[in-house]
């Protein structure tokens, strides 16, 4: 079991190579590019990934305020069940946000790693089999070092963007 942990530390905390992506998923809130070569069963409020061997499950999401119930209802419903107690929980800053990670042993391995900015809980949470957490440490720290705030700037036209500039025509 300490082996576990210090598996799923080690895989939070080390900046390993990241994944190269083939596609990214956005709800408006936040961009996180599909590791290369996991499968992507998102819906449109929840990015979900599946690693190539489908031991691993990666899934992002926001939610207004703190409550986690709804979605943890989805993706982790034994933690919401009030009897699972972290094995660990640590401070993980990176560029976008500084995580708060919560390790969980149960049937499967869980990392739930959450962060809040301006009233918006940001969720990542990857659970899967203990051994197959080292071979998908380069994708899982490639979601995490690519998550992205969508904010206005984001969204909006640039700067030099001058409307009625230039017309449109058929050629």
């Amino acid at each position: 079991m300490k082996a576990a942990v210090l598996l799923v530390l080690a895989l939070l905390i080390t900046v390993g190579a990241a994944a190269q992506s083939d596609s990214t998923f956005t709800d408006g809130r936040f961009l996180v590019e599909r590791p290369n070569g996991w499968t992507d069963e998102s819906s449109d409020t929840l990015a979900h990934f599946v690693s190539p061997d489908s031991a691993i499950n990666l899934y992002a999401a926001s939610v207004e305020g703190s409550d986690l119930s709804g979605l943890l209802d989805q993706i982790a419903p034994e933690l919401n069940e009030g009897s699972a107690a972290p094995l660990q929980t640590n401070e993980i800053p990176l560029p976008a946000l500084t995580w708060t990670q919560n390790v969980y042993l149960g049937e499967d391995l869980i990392a739930l790693l959450t962060s809040e900015r301006d009233g918006i809980t940001y969720v990542v949470l990857v659970r899967g089999a203990t051994d197959a957490f080292a071979a998908a440490t380069p994708a899982i720290n490639g979601v995490l070092l690519g998550f992205t705030l969508v904010d206005e700037t984001t969204l909006s036209e640039p700067a030099y963007f001058t409307s009625g500039a230039f017309s449109e025509s058929e050629v």
